[in-house]
């Protein structure tokens, strides 16, 4: 038996993965800004 008669093996590409990672790093920046808070008196010495 040889892989071609078992039909094609599924390969995920690189391009892919870095595509899922960049995802998953934009969602947790964007979780960690939403938790920063800005002091009220730097917003009064404006």
């Amino acid at each position: 038996m040889n892989r071609e008669q078992n039909g094609p093996i599924f390969v995920m590409g690189t391009r892919r993965i870095e595509a899922l990672t960049d995802g998953v790093f934009a969602i947790a920046m964007t979780l960690l800004i939403f938790g920063v808070d800005i002091p009220i008196e730097c917003l009064r010495n404006r």
